[in-house]
């Protein structure tokens, strides 16, 4: 899109708002700068190295030198106390470090992204996009922050919205909606029923998608897909994005830190597919 062009659509707006958020959320927000690290020396015993640092810092990163608080010390490796045996906590910090490998991330890069890729792991390093040093670090607890969850949200927001489109091209009459979704208990159908009564009544602007939950529209999705009428891509688990996004939309805290990726990574296949499909037909 020509940032420089009058917008003259909704759509155009929502696609450059979203664009625009999601390039300013990026590692930068959630990483520990380096000037905050706590370091282990290459040279010193492990026992050393974690004397008086606290448990929940499981890994530290390994600088050279003699003096832990230098923050222009280069970084060389990482140290991880779960990987020594008891024994050998007596042995050199470099004897047990991880060398840098290149699996670093840089810090220009979204937040979204990152998630999605699953990279994070108990302490990975952040380069600098600019001048390649290193800026900082993050941990896989650090997908817990508001950035992340602002980040996904984001996605989420609009991923709820062309599912409408995708509604409106494929399913454009709303009563064949409850025939599309496997509803054993019928809860769903009835959530259907109450939101096109409140649509009939204005009280959702009038647009029926707008009086579906979250649920109710990843259900049509599915039903979409188990139907055949769509069929753009592989098809991602609908089920994690629907937990992450009650957790995210109640302020509760991911119960399962490790499923933060899967379910980032599905949500944006997901999109993907979608918005592939919406470009075909258009």
């Amino acid at each position: 899109m020509d940032h420089d062009s009058p917008v003259t659509e909704i759509a155009a707006y929502r696609s450059q708002d979203h664009s625009a958020l999601q390039a300013q959320l990026t590692i930068r927000q959630i990483m520990t700068p380096r000037r905050a690290f706590l370091c282990a020396l290459e040279g010193e015993p492990i026992n050393d190295a974690f004397f008086n640092v606290p448990e929940i810092y499981d890994a530290l990163p390994v600088i050279e030198g003699s003096n832990r608080h230098d923050a222009s010390a280069d970084v060389v490796g990482i140290i991880d106390r779960r990987q020594v045996r008891p024994a050998q906590f007596r042995q050199s910090v470099q004897t047990h470090m991880q060398e840098l490998s290149g699996a670093e991330v840089r810090d220009d890069m979204s937040l979204l992204d990152f998630a999605a890729q699953g990279r994070v792991d108990e302490l990975t390093l952040v380069r600098n996009c600019d001048v390649g040093s290193i800026a900082g670090l993050v941990t896989i607890h650090d997908l817990q922050r508001l950035p992340v969850r602002i980040a996904m949200f984001a996605a989420l927001t609009t991923l709820e919205e062309d599912i409408g489109v995708v509604l409106d091209i494929v399913a454009s009459d709303p009563q064949t909606w409850p025939d599309l979704i496997d509803d054993p208990t019928g809860k769903l159908k009835s959530e259907i029923t109450t939101g096109l009564k409140r649509a009939s009544r204005h009280d959702d602007l009038g647009s029926p998608i707008l009086a579906m939950t979250f649920g109710v529209k990843l259900a049509l999705l599915d039903g979409l897909y188990d139907c055949g009428r769509l069929s753009q891509g592989r098809r991602p688990d609908t089920r994690v994005i629907r937990e992450t996004r009650n957790d995210i939309a109640h302020g509760k805290p991911f119960q399962n830190i490790d499923r933060v990726a899967f379910a980032a990574k599905s949500l944006v296949e997901l999109h993907s597919s979608i918005k592939k499909f919406i470009e075909i037909q258009s």
